[in-house]
């Protein structure tokens, strides 16, 4: 039985945002012992850049026609002047292209292609977001349970005046965009009965790519989005790293060099944190097999940790406040209420950015630094903390094997989406 073996774990819910909570408890589900856990809240400034730098993308997304697909069905919906249960109906329609996409070849990226009509997360839920972002549904933000309510057969309301007359008036589902309308009811095979295509695939047609290609330039002139599109397909391809990109806008390329140091750092928080779990488990175990474990885990976090650091030297003069800084410059016009962190975790990174770079790093100061994280899991985390209740597992990749790949980076700022994207629409925009 190998150390991580040895050691009981079991799966538990994650600090996540409550949007992504409501998404993604089937993944969790099936993910076995947790391993991505934000326990010292570093990932929400992350997320605030990856949806500046990448809007409309989650990492729970597949394929980007999802974001053409589905709202087709709420248009056809809407042409069919309203449905007894728009919300069977969009289901029923969702499964139904599962299997299309199955016979058109598509053998990943099909959601629902294992379970069917038993999903709970359908793309219409998971893609939401992405559908406001686009604007296919029009301008303005709309909420999927009252879009539903509205494709209803009672869209026409009654209004009375105070003279008592009457008029009808249809209470609209949402303002139909006339270029993505066009889109959608052409994907249709029968729109009366809203009836895919017998196989489709997640292709990008040219109308479609331009169609997004146009909402990005319109909606997001700064976003990174832009910069990947104008790369072209051959050069976009051969762009394996966020960080390696050289973004023509100044403002661009310093908050893309802010967020290589913050994802940097994070990691390194990250590692210290690890350690001192680690060194908590050691110290209260009372087994001597699951101590020594522990101890292991410890030293071989400390040893990731000391070779972090050595390649972490242009983060000492490196200050957070830094970071805030470049994302409000490359970003001022859509930031009018935006804080990137509040004062505590800006607190929580100064003091452990001090603590880290201290000139000789001996076991006193990586205590130091290991009990910085521990405070502020604890501050955060309260009696669900893994130091107050230790019956809470622990993550798998806090007991890393001898083979570990080391670690630089705790954030990519859904760079693997962001690029997937471009790529589609710019293969999209060269098909006949």
């Amino acid at each position: 039985m190998s150390r991580n073996t040895a050691l009981i774990s079991q799966v538990n819910w994650l600090y996540l945002s409550q949007e992504d909570m409501r998404k993604a408890r089937e993944i969790i589900a099936a993910a076995g012992p947790d391993s991505t856990v934000d326990v010292l809240g570093l990932g929400n400034p992350a997320e605030k850049i990856s949806d500046l730098l990448f809007p409309g993308t989650s990492t729970l997304h597949t394929e980007l026609r999802y974001v053409i697909f589905t709202p087709a069905i709420l248009y056809a919906m809407k042409e069919k002047g309203g449905v007894p249960d728009p919300f069977g109906m969009l289901k029923r329609k969702e499964a139904e292209l599962i299997i299309s996409l199955q016979k058109g070849g598509e053998t990943t990226g099909v959601i629902g292609r294992t379970r069917g009509e038993e999903l709970r997360y359908w793309p219409s839920i998971t893609y939401w977001t992405a559908f406001n972002a686009f604007e296919t549904l029009g301008s303005g933000y709309y909420d999927r349970g009252q879009v539903l309510e509205k494709l209803s057969s009672s869209m026409d309301i009654e209004l009375v005046s105070d003279d008592g007359d009457a008029t009808v008036v249809r209470d609209e589902a949402f303002v139909s965009d006339p270029e993505y309308r066009a889109i959608a009811l052409s994907l249709f095979k029968d729109i009366k009965d809203i009836r895919w295509p017998d196989k489709m695939d997640f292709k990008l047609k040219k109308k479609e790519a331009d169609f997004l290609k146009k909402r990005l330039h319109t909606k997001y002139p700064r976003s990174l989005y832009i910069e990947l599109l104008n790369l072209g397909i051959s050069r976009l391809k051969a762009q394996e790293s966020l960080f390696d990109l050289k973004p023509e806008s100044k403002d661009l390329a310093a908050l893309l060099k802010q967020a290589e140091r913050y994802s940097l750092f994070a990691m390194g928080a990250t590692l210290a944190y690890r350690w001192e779990l680690c060194r908590d488990r050691a110290d209260t175990s009372k087994s001597p097999k699951v101590k020594d474990d522990w101890k292991h885990f410890m030293e071989k976090n400390e040893e990731l940790y000391l070779e972090w650091r050595e390649h972490a030297g242009r983060l000492k003069n490196w200050n957070v406040d830094d970071l805030s800084e470049s994302v409000a410059k490359a970003f001022s016009e859509n930031l009018k209420s935006f804080s990137l962190m509040d004062d505590k975790l800006t607190t929580f990174c100064r003091n452990v950015h001090t603590a880290m770079f201290e000139e000789k790093l001996d076991q006193d100061k990586l205590k130091k630094l290991g009990r910085l994280a521990r405070d502020r899991e604890e501050n955060m985390k309260g009696n669900r903390s893994r130091f107050r209740d230790r019956s809470i597992a622990v993550p798998e990749n806090v007991r890393p094997s001898n083979d570990v790949q080391k670690e630089r980076y705790l954030y990519t700022y859904r760079w693997f989406w962001g690029k997937a994207n471009a790529l589609a629409i710019l293969e999209g925009l060269v098909r006949k």
